[in-house]
């Protein structure tokens, strides 16, 4: 019996070792990752794909225009350490009035939202140039923001 109480002690021990070895693994805490990219190299990376997709007529417009308004509110929550996925097109536009932007260049990302609004909320079916159009001004949105935050910076 003395051996089966040594094989027992010895196959016990080994389950606690590699329950031991489990908890420590999971307790360690891996450092946090640091985005490769900035927010506005991400916004350009993702305006990119969505100019791709809208060549190529991959995705639906209700989809690309709801894509296009989270690239910039991604974006700007990012950049302004806030939180704007919630917020309308008209709240965000009141916002990016603080930013100095070019009167053409809030025009036009206004105009860009309420084309993706239409299309959304109105069923409204826009064309190719109008999705163009509309990453075209967030697009020149982004870069000017980012600029006036840039230098107030």
């Amino acid at each position: 019996w003395f051996w089966v109480y040594v094989a027992a002690a010895i196959l016990l021990l080994l389950i606690l070792l590699f329950l031991l070895y489990r908890y420590l693994k999971k307790r360690k805490k891996a450092a946090p990752e640091r985005a490769a990219m900035s927010a506005y190299e991400e916004a350009m990376k993702e305006l990119d794909i969505l100019r791709t997709a809208n060549e190529k007529q991959t995705l639906p417009v209700k989809e690309y225009h709801t894509r296009l308004a989270e690239v910039f509110k991604n974006y700007y929550s990012k950049r302004t350490a806030g939180n704007f996925q919630n917020k309308t097109s008209a709240e965000i536009m009141s916002v990016l009035r603080s930013h100095e932007l070019k009167a053409e260049t809030s025009a036009h990302a206004a105009e860009a939202f309420q084309t993706g609004d239409a299309v959304k909320f109105a069923k409204y079916r826009a064309t190719y140039t109008e999705n163009e159009a509309a990453l075209n001004y967030l697009k020149s949105a982004i870069e000017e923001t980012e600029n006036s935050i840039s230098k107030k910076v």
